[in-house]
């Protein structure tokens, strides 16, 4: 029965909460907010309870209020894994996937404010079998964190000044 997503919302600053509701998509990451004010949410769709996983690959929703959530937007097919994504800005939209083979980082980028979704490319390879988070600073640096499961192990970071297009 919570399998999946839920979304709980409060309109009284937190004092009380509604029902949980079933939402189309899941991903440990998080309902972000989006420069144009609404929510959105990217994660993987198609819980199968036979399978005990998910199977139709990952998929974005938005809302306006927590409440009335879209359509699923496909994002990309099986074989990706913990996406990790940012809005940079109303039109533009990166998603970070984790490979399931552990090949590597791949992104899929939207730049008509998650209508579409590019296939995914390999971004690096030297992340691998790690999901990662992506946050923007209040100059617009993106901040990538990451587990390095391999020597030297620990959390490491990358930070890109471009929106995305390259990283140190």
């Amino acid at each position: 029965q919570y399998a999946g997503g839920l979304v709980t919302v409060s309109e009284d600053e937190g004092k009380t909460w509604s029902a949980p509701q079933k939402i189309d998509v899941f991903t440990p990451h998080g309902i972000q907010i989006m420069p144009d004010g609404n929510l959105g949410y990217i994660g993987y769709v198609g819980y199968d309870r036979t399978a005990h996983g998910f199977n139709q690959g990952m998929g974005m929703i938005t809302s306006t209020d927590g409440k009335n959530w879209s359509a699923v937007t496909p994002v990309c097919g099986n074989g990706y894994d913990e996406p990790g994504y940012v809005f940079v800005d109303e039109n533009t939209i990166l998603v970070y996937l984790r490979a399931a083979n552990n090949s590597g980082l791949y992104l899929s980028k939207s730049t008509d404010g998650g209508a579409t979704f590019s296939e995914p490319v390999l971004l690096m390879s030297d992340v691998a079998n790690t999901p990662v988070h992506i946050l923007t600073t209040s100059k617009g640096v993106l901040i990538m964190t990451y587990g390095h499961r391999s020597e030297p192990y620990g959390l490491q970071a990358k930070l890109s000044y471009d929106k995305g297009e390259s990283w140190s």
